[in-house]
């Protein structure tokens, strides 16, 4: 039971991550480095600027609200 709740929190995190990207690339450059910037610690990285972490963790957490209601439902 445990391995599996792990496998679906891990899932909540990578679709999280899908649907944050999937916007993101939607977006016109200008919009999107609203969200995102260049990260100088890594080569041709970014990171999230504040309002990209706040939309990603409204993300995570609408998604971890239905993991919690799939699970406690049973």
């Amino acid at each position: 039971m445990i391995r599996k709740i792990k496998l679906e929190r891990e899932e909540i995190f990578e679709t999280a991550d899908k649907l944050y990207w999937l916007f993101i690339e939607s977006l016109e450059k200008k919009t999107a480095d609203t969200y995102i910037e260049n990260d100088p610690d890594v080569i041709n990285g970014t990171k999230n600027t504040e309002k990209g972490k706040e939309l990603y963790f409204s993300i995570e957490g609408i998604l971890e609200e239905l993991w919690q209601l799939k699970y406690y439902k049973r």
